[in-house]
């Protein structure tokens, strides 16, 4: 019983390490989407600009 314990809490930890990589990435994730559409809008103007 005692065995099985250390296994789940092991495997517990081992999860909370998971959620911890996959929120760093899913914040890498959001800047640069944030960065893309930043981009997006200046070749739109850019473009825009360029079509005057």
């Amino acid at each position: 019983m005692k065995e099985e314990i250390q296994v789940l809490q092991s495997k517990v930890k081992e999860l909370e390490q998971d959620v911890s990589l996959v929120q760093d990435d899913l914040s890498e994730m959001d800047s640069l989407k944030y960065k893309l559409e930043l981009k997006n809008v200046e070749l739109t103007s850019e473009n825009i600009g360029l079509s005057l």
